[in-house]
């Protein structure tokens, strides 16, 4: 209104569903005892759905003397269904269903959330303060099994923001705060998916959310961030735990650089033992933009990230290069680009397991190197909009959409 005070409402209803089929010809039989690896010819339908409800409504208030409030709420409620079905070539070659692969299971999520902020200015000092409260109840079960897991918690996070300008061109930030990060629904689903005929994937449906108390630092420079120190101190966290059976073996010129140095450290249990992993680590990426004569640009970039550790697992170094022109046309008005990503071919996911009795390397390399041809024209006045904000985002990010 005139007042500045503002009230929005937010709702929104999100369906969707999934199915894979996968099926299994082993040509050589697994070795003596090797009790859980697929054997001869097998198959799997797998499908899943989900329905997401959330409302949200948030009001902004100002305040004398330049205060201001903002108070909100939200509510989702998720519903997953997941089903698997294996089959396996009997004696007769029909088609029988493998009871000790075929699962079920459901996945119940509610949480309802509430916050507050107060933000002022005092003379160039920009601070702004708030608390988020959310309690959480979720039941997930196997029908199958029999199999259920229920979790009932609440958790305050408070936010603490401060700005404050050096100079017409200089600017120095500084945020502190706690949040949360759940689990992905995918992760919670105890089905086993094969990847090869010895190694499997399982959910764990007694994940723990994950909680973080953070500290950021930034020094700007023309908005440009040209220095950033951070603190994260993060517990729970979730990530992807290998196991082996060792009766079973089954398991000009514009330019943009940056540099990132990380230092990251990982101490948790596994089976009764503690591992634990650290090591300093840096990312590099750098992009330079030459002009040239009749609106012609030629662009050169690269990144390199160095070794690291990621959860368990030990990362080797990998990086990409990358050339490409650009043709401005009609004023402007056009675009015609033309790329290549990772020319060298040396970008890709180089990881290791070096514990108890885990000695494993992996090299995934992707179709990183690309050929991409776009041709981009202006329309109207070239106004751009900020796109609507949906109260179900983090559960859509959660369910992989």
């Amino acid at each position: 209104d005139t007042l500045g005070r503002e009230l929005t409402a937010d709702a929104d209803l999100v369906q969707g569903a999934d199915a894979t089929h996968q099926d299994f010809v082993l040509l050589t039989a697994p070795p003596a005892g090797a009790t859980g690896a697929l054997r001869g010819t097998q198959r799997s339908q797998e499908a899943s759905d989900v329905t997401i409800r959330a409302l949200k409504a948030d009001y902004v208030h100002p305040l004398p003397g330049h205060w201001r409030a903002e108070a909100g709420a939200k509510m989702s409620a998720v519903i997953t269904r997941s089903s698997i079905a294996f089959e396996q070539v009997g004696s007769r070659g029909e088609w029988q269903l493998d009871s000790t692969r075929t699962n079920q299971f459901r996945y119940d999520e509610a949480i309802a959330a509430g916050y507050f902020t107060l933000s002022t200015t005092w003379k160039k000092l920009e601070l702004k303060g708030g608390l988020r409260g959310e309690r959480t109840h979720s039941v997930g079960k196997s029908p199958t099994t029999g199999q259920r897991v229920a979790r009932d918690y609440f958790q305050l996070f408070p936010t603490l923001f401060a700005s404050y300008p050096l100079g017409p061109h200089d600017q120095l930030s500084g945020s502190a705060g706690r949040r949360i990060s759940r689990p992905s629904y995918q992760s919670l689903n105890p089905f086993l998916t094969y990847t090869d005929a010895y190694t499997v994937m399982q959910g764990n449906p007694f994940l723990a959310p994950s909680l973080a108390r953070s500290f950021v630092l930034n020094y700007l420079h023309r908005d440009f961030q040209v220095l950033s120190f951070s603190y994260l101190l993060e517990t729970d966290v979730i990530n992807q735990v290998a196991f082996q059976n060792d009766q079973t073996k089954v398991t000009t010129r514009g330019m943009d650089n940056q540099l990132q140095v990380s230092y990251g450290e990982v101490r948790t249990p596994v089976a009764d033992q503690v591992v634990q992993l650290r090591r300093w680590g840096g990312t590099a990426n750098s992009d330079h933009t030459f002009r040239l004569p009749r609106n012609y640009q030629l662009l050169v970039g690269g990144e390199y990230s160095g070794p690291s550790v990621s959860g368990l697992y030990t990362l080797r170094a990998s990086g990409a290069l990358n050339l490409g022109g650009r043709k401005q046309l009609w004023q402007e008005k056009a675009v015609l680009s033309l790329k290549v990503s990772d020319l060298l071919y040396t970008d890709g996911w180089f990881s290791a397991l070096h514990y108890q009795n885990l000695n494993t390397e992996w090299v995934n390399r992707h179709d990183s190197r690309r050929l991409t041809a776009s041709f981009t024209y202006k329309l109207g006045g070239g106004k751009t909009y900020n796109a609507r904000s949906a109260s179900s985002a983090d559960e859509e990010g959660r369910a992989g959409h």
